[in-house]
């Protein structure tokens, strides 16, 4: 699903495509993140 949405963004140069795919790559980012910071190990 995401690598159709990267070549239909970037091969057919249709921008709604490659917007959604930088926005879920934001988002799956964002909750790595917070994950890390909420389940790092206290000193």
């Amino acid at each position: 699903m995401v690598y159709q949405a990267v070549h239909a963004g970037y091969e057919q140069q249709q921008t709604a495509y490659a917007s959604v795919s930088l926005v879920f790559f934001v988002l799956v980012l964002a909750v790595s993140l917070i994950q890390r910071f909420l389940t790092r190990e206290k000193d």
